[in-house]
């Protein structure tokens, strides 16, 4: 590492120095042995040296850190860290502010700063942070908290990390936590921390490493854990996922990118045709907005699939769309239907019911209230009758897509927090669990319908056995696009550009290597 190049960072293992912990005489052969059993930065902690002895420490030690290619980062004090040419600094939130210490320091260094909630992780990054730490998790030891400190706990690390993923800013921030940690919780820690967008980078340690008889034995066994550890929150997914369901939604979007256009023809609600035309336009379908009853035969004969939303509804529009899903029905062309506030007012559940009464409709996609309001319409055969929409409990949601699912006969996609998709499989009603998206699709109106319209642009080119795959490949690619615009966003605006954009350039391998879809198995306990 040179001065002219910032120190490449891997925060998996990263060792906080105490030099109380062993002899003066052994505390370089410690952490050398700590550098060959593999930590990957070092930070120099010494709160009560005087600032010569500090300097001679950290030149020594910067040293054994050259010779194993490891950063070396100073703790809160920036003069020493100057003076010995470190690759940079740590800061708590009671030391020098980041802003002022990028300054002093220059691009190339690193700058890691504690945080205690995410109000202090905005203002760290937007300050030139490179990562952020955690304060303590657990009780330590090995650090003096001021009175009626309280560790953040697991709960506390993982509504950060959470928080973190809906952060422009903060969503591929490294972060690592601290306090302590050991062999036997690191593991545990990890993983029940980690949620389906962002895990910990790594652990910080003291006494995990430098306490232990053998330092290097002990470093080598946290590496291991760690890198068990960050494959661990995929795990459920690689193991329970229905992988011919992703891997048929890839063959669908494959489809799309190889140039087969299908005509989507929608009767949509004035606040999203724009946006549904250009979803269409960008996943690789051909829009068409028409709602004429006089070239509805015409119109609907010609498409691949057809989107009926119920958001904006005239005496016209609705004879319109029954006339177009009685074609389609009748030419084999799917039909997706997207239930906008269908328990709204009586005019729209009583043409919801016209609806599923007389079309037959391939996939039905809604919310948790629209959902249950088409349940508890009159003429349908669903067992739930009644169920409450307002239990928004995964529990009664899976039960209910699965309900409306074996009544209608229809791929039912509910949308949430997590979206559950139901559908029959011969004699069988399957549910699979899609936990892709995020909160930013929420701050855009009109991100519902626009997946209903991915749904029909797939359903376009999928074969009837293959609808389940359409919704899925629908909803992921909504899902995944927002998961990776997230980054470039800096508000509601640039975050529709950045999801559009990754629309349109979105591939097959994207959705394999990000799905997060699990099987839900009956009786499934999903409180």
């Amino acid at each position: 590492m040179t001065p002219s190049n910032k120190p490449q960072l891997d925060l998996s293992v990263y060792l906080v120095t105490d030099s109380r912990m062993v002899p003066e005489a052994e505390f370089l052969a410690t952490v050398e042995a700590a550098l060959q059993g593999g930590v990957t930065l070092l930070q120099l902690r010494e709160k009560s040296l005087d600032t010569a002895i500090f300097a001679d420490r950290a030149r020594a030690t910067l040293a054994l850190a050259r010779k194993y290619g490891v950063p070396l980062l100073i703790n809160d004090r920036l003069d020493v860290a100057l003076a010995v040419g470190a690759d940079g600094v740590h800061l708590g939130q009671d030391d020098l502010d980041a802003h002022t210490a990028r300054a002093l320091l220059g691009p190339n260094k690193i700058v890691g700063v504690t945080v205690h909630n995410i109000a202090q992780a905005v203002a760290a990054a937007e300050n030139g942070a490179d990562y952020l730490g955690t304060c303590a998790i657990f009780d330590t030891a090995t650090k003096v908290h001021p009175d009626g400190f309280v560790p953040l706990g697991i709960e506390g690390v993982r509504t950060l990390l959470a928080d973190m993923a809906e952060h422009p800013r903060l969503a591929k921030m490294p972060i690592v936590t601290i306090g302590g940690l050991n062999a036997e919780n690191i593991g545990a820690v990890m993983a029940e921390t980690a949620n389906p967008r962002k895990q910990l980078d790594g652990v910080a340690v003291v006494s995990a490493i430098m306490a232990q008889p053998d330092a290097r034995e002990a470093t080598a066994e946290l590496v291991d854990i760690v890198k068990a550890g960050k494959l661990a929150p995929n795990a459920q997914y690689v193991a329970n996922a229905d992988d011919a369901l992703v891997q048929a939604a890839a063959h669908l979007l494959a489809k799309l990118r190889s140039g087969q256009t299908p005509l989507v023809h929608h009767l949509t609600n004035f606040v999203v045709m724009n946006d549904n035309a250009n979803a269409a336009l960008h996943i690789g379908g051909s829009p068409v907005m028409a709602h004429a009853v006089q070239e509805m035969n015409d119109m609907t004969g010609f498409a691949s699939a057809l989107v009926i939303n119920v958001g904006t509804l005239s005496e016209h529009w609705i004879e319109a769309m029954l006339l177009a899903g009685k074609v389609a029905n009748e030419r084999g062309i799917p039909v997706i239907l997207d239930p906008v506030g269908a328990g709204a007012t009586a005019y729209r559940r009583e043409t919801c019911e016209r609806l599923l009464r007389e079309v037959q409709f391939a996939v039905i996609k809604g919310n948790a209230g629209e959902i249950a309001a088409l349940a508890n319409l009159p003429g349908l055969d669903v067992e739930m009758r009644g169920v409450d929409s307002g239990d928004s409990s995964p529990k009664a949601r899976i039960a209910l897509s699965r309900a409306l699912a074996q009544a209608t006969g229809a791929v039912v996609v509910l949308t949430g927090a997590t979206d559950f998709i139901s559908y029959t499989d011969g004699d069988e009603i399957k549910t699979v669990a899609l936990e892709n998206g995020s909160a930013w699709l929420g701050k855009l109106t009109g991100t519902g319908c626009t997946t209903a319209t991915l749904v029909g642009c797939f359903a376009g080119v999928a074969e009837l056995d293959q609808r389940a795959a359409a919704a899925v490949a629908g909803v992921l690619s909504m899902g995944i696009a927002a998961e990776l615009a997230v980054p470039e966003a800096k508000g509601p605006a640039s975050f529709k550009v950045a999801l559009f954009d990754h629309l349109y350039t979105l591939q097959p391998e994207d959705l394999v290597k990000h799905a997060r879809v699990r099987v839900v198995e009956v009786g499934e306990d999903e409180e």
